[in-house]
């Protein structure tokens, strides 16, 4: 009696201990995004640079209903030396761009509203139409921002 006892205690600590350890296991298997190993694709510059004032005319998302333009009212600025600012009515933000060599428009954030960040935010556009008066931007496989020069 005493060793079946034993038994079905031995039992009782192995089923607990199982699902612990196999939790325990799943939560280091977490998103890329936490890994340090996980690296993110590097960006090489084309040399391309992007040079005068814009306004957002024009935002197309399938996912979400159309917005006024006029609403909107963000500007860019580009300058040569590869700084830029966006602005909207309660918000500016500071930083650099550059064009890649894929083809994006890969601006990081490094101010907002005057504060330096601790971490420059990356936002990555691929640029799909570009003139001399205006250039369209994609951002997901659903978003276009059209940029049209001032």
């Amino acid at each position: 009696m005493r060793l079946l006892k034993t038994v079905a205690r031995v039992l009782l600590a192995g089923a607990l201990v199982i699902p612990i350890a196999s939790c325990s296991l799943s939560s280091k298997s977490g998103s890329t995004a936490s890994d340090p190993t996980y690296e993110t694709p590097s960006i090489e510059s084309s040399g391309r640079l992007i040079s005068g004032e814009f306004l957002l005319v024009q935002v197309d998302d399938e996912y979400r209903p159309k917005a006024n333009p006029a609403a909107l009212q963000t500007s860019y600025s580009f300058d040569a030396s590869g700084s830029f600012k966006r602005q909207n009515k309660t918000r500016l933000e500071e930083g650099v761009y550059l064009i890649s060599t894929q083809g994006e428009l890969v601006i990081y954030v490094e101010k907002i509203n005057g504060e330096l960040l601790t971490e420059a935010h990356v936002d990555r556009y691929s640029i799909i139409e570009e003139s001399s008066d205006s250039i369209t931007l994609g951002n997901g496989p659903s978003r276009k921002l059209v940029l049209k020069r001032r």
